[in-house]
C-alpha cells in the first residue's frame, strides 16, 4: 500500500519535531560546563536564572539537584578546612554565600516529572537545601570574639591603629558588640595623622587664570575628606592660622622643612604639604577642515538610486595642562617623606560638517556630530572653564595618592 501525501507531511513533521527537541534537549550549557569543571555553586547560580524563566526544565531541574548537593559538601568541606586554620572570617564568607544560595534556591518555584504511583506526573517540587544557619551563627559568634580579643590586646600595646582596624573588624559582625564602638573610638583618635596642606605656590607666570593655587590647595583637602580616610585629618586653612597666630606666626614664615618640623611638633600636626603651580599651558589650535564627496545607493520601486553629497568637515580642539609638584615633609623626622610631579589635562572637541546633496550619502557621516554635547555648538569651552576642569582632575588625583600614603 503506498502512503498517503498527507500521510508523508505527517511523518516528516513529526520528524522535523523530534529533531527540534533532541536539539534544545539537555541542560544549559554554561551550568553544564561549570558543573563539569567542579563550580558547582557557579553552575547552580546560573540554573537559578534559567529555572525562574522555565520552571519545568527537566534537564536544568536534574542538574541543580546534583550542583546544589556537591555545591554545599564542597562548600562547607572548604570552611571547616578554612577554620582549622584559624581564619574564621573566610570560613564565615564560605557560609554566607552558600545559605545565600540557598535561600535563592528556596524562592524557586519549579516543575517537576516524577513516578508517583507507577505514574509519570509533573508536581510543584522544592529542592532540599541543607540548613546551616546555626553552623553559621556559631562561626560569626567565633569571628566577632576573636577580633574583639585581639583588638584588646593591640591596644594594651599600644597599637593603635591595628587595634583600632580590629575593633572595626569586629563591629561588621555587630555593631554593639561588648564596648568595642568606645574602644575603637579611643584608639582611633590617637592613630590619627593630622596633615596641613600648605597653599601651594604659583611659579606659573599665568595670572590669566587667577588663584590657581588656592583652588588646588582647597580641592585637594575637599578631595581628600570626601574619601573618608580612617586615621587622616586634614587641618583647614582656618584651623592652621589659628595654631599659627597662638605662635604669633603667619602662614607665609612656614616655608621649609626646618620651620615645618619645629613648628609641626608644637601643633600637634604630623606633616606637612608643600606644592607648587610649575605651569599652566592651554592650547587651543586653529580650526581644521576636510573635504571630499560620499555616494550611496538607495532603490525605490526596486530601481537602482545613486546618492550623492559633497561635504565638509571641521574640526574645533582646545585643551588645558596644569603641572605641579609637591613634597611630603615629616614633623617627626624632618625629612621628606615622598616628592612627585605631576599633571593633568582637559581637553574638548567639537566636530560637525556642511554638505550639498542627497540626505542619504552622508548617513554615516551624521556620526561626527555624536561628539558634541550640543550639535549646532561649534565652539570650544574657553581656557578658564578647561582649567577649572584640569585643577579637578589634579586636585582628585593628589588627595588620592596623599591618602594612600598615609591610610
Amino acid at each position: 500500500m503506498r502512503m498517503s501525501s498527507m500521510s508523508k507531511i505527517l511523518v516528516i513533521l513529526l520528524v522535523i519535531a523530534v529533531a527540534c527537541s533532541s536539539t534544545f534537549a539537555g541542560p544549559d550549557k554554561k551550568a553544564k560546563k561549570a558543573y563539569e569543571a567542579q563550580n558547582f555553586e557557579q553552575a547552580a547560580r546560573i540554573l537559578v536564572e534559567k529555572l525562574m524563566k522555565k520552571n519545568k526544565h527537566q534537564d536544568n531541574i536534574n542538574l541543580m539537584e546534583r550542583s546544589l548537593e556537591n555545591a554545599f559538601k564542597k562548600g562547607i568541606r572548604e570552611a571547616e578546612e578554612t577554620e582549622r586554620r584559624g581564619d574564621m572570617d573566610n570560613a564565615v564568607a564560605i557560609y554566607r554565600r552558600l545559605k545565600q544560595l540557598g535561600d535563592e534556591v528556596m524562592f524557586l518555584e519549579v516543575i517537576k516529572e516524577m513516578k508517583i504511583d507507577g505514574k509519570k506526573k509533573k508536581v510543584p517540587y522544592t529542592f532540599e537545601v541543607p540548613d546551616i544557619s546555626a553552623k553559621l551563627h556559631e562561626l560569626e559568634s567565633g569571628a566577632v570574639e576573636g577580633h574583639y580579643v585581639k583588638a584588646v590586646q593591640l591596644q594594651e600595646a599600644s597599637s593603635w591603629k591595628e587595634a583600632a582596624i580590629s575593633f572595626r573588624h569586629a563591629r561588621e559582625y555587630d555593631q554593639n558588640y561588648k564596648d568595642a564602638a568606645t574602644r575603637y573610638a579611643e584608639c582611633r583618635e590617637k592613630a590619627i595623622l593630622r596633615i596641613a596642606v600648605m597653599p601651594f605656590e604659583d611659579i606659573s607666570g599665568m595670572s590669566k587664570f587667577g588663584t590657581v593655587n588656592l583652588q588646588v590647595t582647597e580641592q585637594v583637602i575637599s578631595s581628600a575628606l570626601n574619601l573618608q580616610p580612617e586615621f587622616l585629618r586634614f587641618v583647614t586653612r582656618d584651623y592652621l592660622n589659628q595654631l599659627l597666630a597662638e605662635q604669633g606666626m603667619q602662614q607665609s614664615q612656614i616655608m621649609d622643612q626646618t620651620t615645618a618640623t619645629s613648628l609641626g611638633k608644637q601643633m600637634g600636626i604630623h606633616a606637612f604639604v608643600f606644592g607648587k603651580i610649575l605651569s599652566i599651558v592651554d592650547n587651543y589650535p586653529s580650526e581644521t577642515t576636510t573635504t571630499g564627496v560620499s555616494e550611496a545607493y538607495t532603490y525605490r520601486n526596486k530601481v537602482k538610486i545613486p546618492l550623492r553629497a559633497k561635504w565638509t568637515k571641521y574640526t574645533n580642539r582646545g585643551s588645558v595642562e596644569i603641572r605641579a609638584s609637591y613634597q611630603i615633609v615629616g614633623v617627626e623626622t624632618g625629612t621628606i617623606m615622598a616628592a612627585e610631579t605631576q599633571s593633568n589635562v582637559a581637553s574638548q572637541e567639537r566636530r560637525w560638517l556642511t554638505y550639498i546633496g542627497d540626505d542619504g550619502a552622508i548617513e554615516a557621516d551624521r556620526a561626527v556630530l555624536s561628539h558634541n554635547v550640543n550639535p549646532n555648538q561649534h565652539e570650544v569651552d574657553p581656557p578658564q572653564v578647561l582649567a577649572q576642569q584640569a585643577i579637578l582632575k589634579l586636585s582628585s588625583s593628589l588627595a588620592t595618592k596623599l591618602v594612600a600614603f598615609f591610610d
